[in-house]
């Protein structure tokens, strides 16, 4: 996938497409507003203008997706950030994450490879039941076998089909070559955490679908430690609610977490979060003193709050509806700046939202209110975000 340079206006999604040529840069703005649920409209036209703006957001996916030839990733990134509509979310987040080629006349062979991939690693995850627990064949009268060999998947991994710009899981790459030996507990408990989860009482083919897919991710990421294994189950959680196969949810697990573990991203080693908190926390005094002197005052410190939301984009700690909108701005950027730049002006800009009711609350109140964010006007949150980035950038504070 062409990493674009340059961000394309609204009004650039249209050009040269005659054929949704009725569909205004202003309508997109106007389809790009979220509706907080629960919200009443008044009159009868409520009703009618919310769904004009679903409709036009839906034509233009449909008229990007149906390409004969090629999907135009610039534009594909760009009418996301307007808010993709949930039919063509999952498709969408493929292409965004890198995990789906642009071209067409190749999708079917790479989703061939990834699927027998994905089945490799099923196969590699019986292997590691099957063993005493810690990555090595069962032990006999006391006597500790070879450890088991690292799966390899097939020649995707010596001869990548796509470049490396477009995504290397594309080609079934996995997470890392760790060894089976590192917490496996955690990986066991989460499992068993999916059969408690609401979503999937009562249901148990797509607790099936979620468990092949941890299944998956526990044998690319075998080494993680309990604090890793948290965040790919977070991850993987909010695919889970978006695509219809354990394949698509692991791919798209991998991707993201692969991103957020390289190029300086958060999640790539101590130093790299450290200074991410240390960047925001300047960023925070600086944009909302009143409420950094009072998490002073309480004895709030960076690390009881301000990693889990930095991490894993505030998945697990924010309603799924507003977080799917955050990150339908998120991964439009994903593959463009192999990071998410958005992200912690976003997060300044619900501090600001909460600003008046932290102020009332101690130190125990805070921490929890900030693990348990409160519905949001997701569109609202992201343009002031926007602001607030450039206003960081205009003054020099970067």
């Amino acid at each position: 996938m062409a990493v674009s340079s340059a961000r394309e206006s609204v009004s650039d999604l249209f050009l040269g497409r005659e054929d949704v040529g009725t569909v205004s840069s202003s309508t997109m703005a106007q389809a790009s507003t979220t509706v907080k649920t629960g919200e009443l409209v008044e009159d009868g036209s409520g009703d009618g203008v919310i769904n004009d703006r679903s409709n036009a957001l839906a034509r233009v996916f449909e008229e990007l997706l149906d390409a004969e030839v090629s999907m135009n990733p610039a534009k594909l990134r760009e009418a996301s950030r307007a808010g993709i509509p949930s039919l063509y979310r999952s498709t969408v987040y493929r292409y965004l994450l890198g995990i789906t080629f642009v071209d067409h006349s190749r999708e079917m062979s790479l989703e061939r490879m990834q699927e027998k991939d994905f089945e490799q690693l099923l196969t590699a995850f019986g292997r590691i039941v099957a063993s005493d627990g810690t990555g090595q064949r069962p032990s006999v009268k006391g006597r500790i076998m070879q450890p088991l060999a690292s799966p390899r998947l097939h020649d995707s991994e010596r001869t990548p089909l796509i470049t490396r710009d477009e995504s290397p899981f594309a080609n079934g790459y996995r997470c890392s070559d760790r060894s089976f030996s590192s917490g496996y507990a955690a990986w066991i408990k989460f499992r068993s955490n999916l059969r408690y989860l609401p979503r999937f009482l009562g249901n148990p083919e797509r607790r099936q679908r979620m468990e092949c897919a941890w299944q998956a991710l526990h044998v690319t990421s075998s080494g993680a430690t309990p604090d890793e294994v948290e965040n790919l189950f977070e991850l993987a959680l909010v695919f889970e609610s978006v695509h219809g196969t354990a394949r698509d949810i692991y791919f798209s697990t991998s991707s993201l977490y692969y991103l957020l573990t390289h190029h300086g991203n958060v999640l790539q080693n101590a130093q790299c979060l450290q200074r991410t908190c240390g960047t925001f926390l300047m960023l925070f005094r600086a944009t909302n003193f009143d409420l950094y002197r009072h998490f002073v005052a309480e004895s709030v410190t960076a690390v009881e709050w301000l990693p889990g939301m930095l991490k894993t984009l505030l998945a697990g700690r924010l309603h799924e509806e507003d977080l799917l909108r955050l990150w339908d701005v998120y991964l439009a950027d994903a593959l463009e700046y192999l990071s998410f730049p958005l992200h912690p002006y976003v997060c300044l800009a619900i501090l600001e939202g909460m600003t008046e009711v932290l102020l009332e609350c101690e130190k125990s109140g805070i921490i929890e209110r900030l693990r348990h964010l409160p519905r949001i006007e997701a569109g609202s949150i992201i343009q002031k975000a926007i602001s607030l980035k450039e206003s960081v950038f205009s003054k020099d504070l970067l």
